[in-house]
């Protein structure tokens, strides 16, 4: 039986890949948080084979919170633990021969085998994470600290955080309370529940023994934000920004040998709703080299997307 996306591919904006696609997975409860970010700092972090991808002259940087569902390769059924965890994705916007695509600086998840696939078979960054994802009514708290990589840079946080380290402006908020105003608690709000947890995280960054390989180099890469959408669903606009920012059907990877991948993947349109934040500690993307400061100026939620995967393909390297 075919894949449900594969019922919608009109909004495609090149043809499906020849060939069978070979992995599933749905991607759930998931922020778009982008803040504007100069070209050339982008230029400076991806390879001379891709193009930086601009709107209006300008370019972004995504942190995308979410949790994978239904993971698993063709055509083998769900399997507990290996296929439902969070992940945490920081992107930024490429293109090579008109197709417009994505290009990670990281990727955290906590599912090792997870990790160990996606660098192997698909050669992205990923790298493990202590995180959790908890649901009270139509808002979601995310936390994730990642076990080995430092920040290079800006030192180690201090323990414990601060409320809006590593935020600048963007609001704080109470460890177990509500989202501060303007989201206020709504019907239907009521309390909360554990969504997928990783190990159990500290109420603190620790430093130190304990923190991962590299913590004496710096803070440690760690994300902790609450979301909530606060629109109807609707389908993004051809040539506006949104669209630019969500429909892309493709990603690059660097393998090892220094060859040029791009992977495809379908699904259907993103089935966006407007979205509020509240961001208390945002290190995350400075981890990768690109650190943004003060709240998101683009958020985007999503409830569900059903996504199929081909296998990499290499590209020709270019004269």
């Amino acid at each position: 039986m075919a894949h449900p996306a594969l019922q919608y591919t009109g909004h495609r904006p090149w043809p499906l890949p020849s060939g069978r696609w070979t992995w599933r997975q749905s991607w759930r409860d998931l922020l778009f948080a982008h803040w504007p970010v100069p070209v050339a700092a982008v230029r400076a972090l991806v390879p001379p084979g891709l193009a930086v991808d601009t709107f209006d002259g300008a370019t972004w940087l995504g942190i995308v919170p979410f949790r994978m569902a239904g993971v698993m390769r063709r055509p083998l059924p769900d399997l507990p633990w290996i296929s439902a965890f969070p992940e945490l994705n920081v992107r930024v916007y490429v293109t090579r021969d008109g197709r417009p695509g994505v290009w990670f600086l990281s990727l955290d998840a906590t599912n090792p085998l997870a990790v160990m696939a996606a660098r192997r078979f698909f050669h992205l960054p990923y790298y493990r994470a202590d995180m959790a994802i908890t649901a009270t009514g139509d808002a979601f708290a995310y936390r994730c600290l990642r076990r080995s990589a430092a920040l290079r840079e800006n030192g180690p946080l201090p323990n414990p955080l601060p409320r809006g380290e590593g935020v600048g402006q963007s609001h704080a908020f109470r460890e177990n309370g509500p989202l501060p105003n303007p989201l206020p608690r709504g019907e239907g709000v009521g309390q909360s529940h554990a969504l997928l947890e990783g190990r159990p995280l500290p109420n603190s960054l620790p430093q130190g023994e304990g923190a991962g390989e590299g913590a004496g180099e710096g803070a440690r890469a760690a994300l902790i934000c609450r979301y909530r959408p606060t629109s109807a669903v609707y389908l993004a606009a051809p040539g506006t920004l949104e669209h630019w920012l969500t429909e892309r059907y493709c990603l690059y990877a660097l393998a090892p040998d220094g060859a040029l991948y791009r992977c495809e993947v379908h699904h259907r349109a993103w089935p966006l709703q407007r979205a509020e934040a509240a961001f208390e500690v945002n290190t995350i993307s400075a981890a990768g080299g690109l650190p943004v400061s003060g709240p998101p100026t683009v958020l985007h939620f999503a409830r569900r997307l059903d996504v199929v995967v081909w296998p990499p393909r290499r590209l020709p390297t270019q004269e």
